[in-house]
């Protein structure tokens, strides 16, 4: 009976620990792509218990199932969330009215009862415009000479907006401001244009009012999450992070030009267009693809976070693309035809073919017309690893015609 004491201590100490309260967060625009991921990367946290509360960006966004509730996002609203958790997450570059709002709401508070953290999400577009140094014109630019950045002419609010979040800090109250690169990778965002067009197997346009040679300053949305995350606990961290990877530094200079070729060799047919400049003014977020400012962190290395893609989007990119299929749910439906009525079969596939719209391999076809000395299995593999039947699919027909093919 000596172990049982023991016993109890530790059902009581398991039972303490299911009943302990959960973190709460408040994730501003948590239904898209920024919002979302954090507040999933958030609630699957194997080390504490979270409890995520958000706003909706539009009336047609639907709430994350791992978030617990949606507030209005009005100032009275929006401000009892903040009250109620410990951290806030604002995303500044697609919800600048919503967040400036919540920081007029809470500006009269001179003082909080509780600790708290405020984190503004933003962008490098604020830096766009900032001049290099003078006797160093090629060096980067760190997060130490924040104060002179200059933002491009669309995101003076973004500039402001910044400013805002970091004047926000009192007794109480740590704020952050997290401007972060180019973000890519899951389901993409601002470059789902492109990934999108290579994988219906169209040429991608190089969007780009110049000759398309500005190295792009990226960060996958993984490392931003992860950056957020430590900020939750870092009281030592500076108020104003540049959040970018290594790409710009990568042997392989990250220019759009080359990741634009990369991604439509990788994803799609491989060929580029070049669009007119009136076209690419007209593309949105087209800036984000101008953005060429050389610039590195050196807080975020400090913070000790686990890189997803330190090295960038081009050092990545074949598994980027892989997440992007997986993301979007965009696994090529592959469908056998097989049967003994050729009439039947063969229309059978063209039907299938049609709606789908898949490629119709006919087998025989395709073994009638291989090269001497190739194999079935050769010539088969060649019409089935086209760029549309790797990313659409196929429906084959009239093979395997034998138990022996079929192993």
């Amino acid at each position: 009976c000596g172990g049982e004491p023991f016993a109890v201590v530790a059902t009581m100490a398991e039972e303490e620990e299911e009943l302990a309260p959960a973190r709460k967060i408040f994730v501003h625009n948590v239904a898209q792509y920024l919002g979302s991921n954090l507040s999933k990367r958030i609630a699957a946290s194997e080390d504490e218990k979270f409890e995520i509360i958000g706003t909706l960006g539009s009336q047609s966004d639907v709430k994350p199932r791992w978030v617990s509730r949606v507030v209005e996002p009005t100032a009275e609203a929006m401000k009892a969330a903040f009250l109620e958790c410990e951290v806030t997450v604002l995303d500044c570059l697609n919800q600048m009215q919503a967040s400036e709002e919540l920081l007029a709401a809470i500006a009269p508070l001179a003082e909080l009862d509780e600790s708290k953290v405020l984190i503004g999400i933003s962008s490098v577009m604020t830096w766009t415009r900032t001049s290099p140094d003078a006797e160093e014109p090629e060096k980067a630019l760190t997060e130490e000479e924040y104060k002179r950045r200059r933002p491009h002419s669309r995101f003076k609010q973004l500039l402001a907006l910044e400013k805002l979040v970091t004047r926000a800090k009192r007794p109480g109250l740590r704020t952050h401001v997290v401007a972060a690169g180019v973000t890519y990778g899951n389901e993409e965002d601002v470059l789902h244009r492109l990934f999108k067009a290579a994988w219906k197997n169209q040429p991608l346009p190089l969007m780009t009012l110049a000759e398309g040679a500005n190295v792009l300053p990226t960060i996958h949305v993984n490392d931003v999450c992860s950056i957020v995350l430590k900020l939750f606990e870092n009281d030592s961290a500076p108020p104003y992070l540049l959040g970018v990877d290594a790409g710009q530094q990568s042997e392989e200079a990250q220019t759009v030009a080359t990741i634009t070729s990369k991604l439509s060799g990788e994803l799609g047919t491989g060929e580029v267009t070049r669009p007119d400049e009136i076209e690419v003014r007209c593309t949105t977020d087209y800036e984000f693809f101008q953005v060429g400012i050389k610039l590195a962190p050196s807080a975020v290395d400090d913070l000790g976070i686990e890189w997803h893609a330190k090295e960038g989007l081009l050092a990545h990119l074949p598994a980027v693309v892989r997440e992007y299929r997986e993301s979007r749910g965009l696994m090529p439906m592959c469908v056998l035809v097989h049967g003994n009525d050729v009439v039947a079969k063969r229309a059978l596939a063209a039907a299938v073919g049609k709606e789908y719209k898949l490629s119709v391999i006919d087998a025989a076809a395709v073994l009638a017309a291989k090269g001497e000395g190739e194999t079935d299995a050769k010539a088969l593999i060649g019409a089935l690893t086209t760029t549309a039947c790797r990313n659409q699919g196929y429906v084959l027909e009239g093979y395997p015609r034998s138990c022996d093919e079929a192993k």
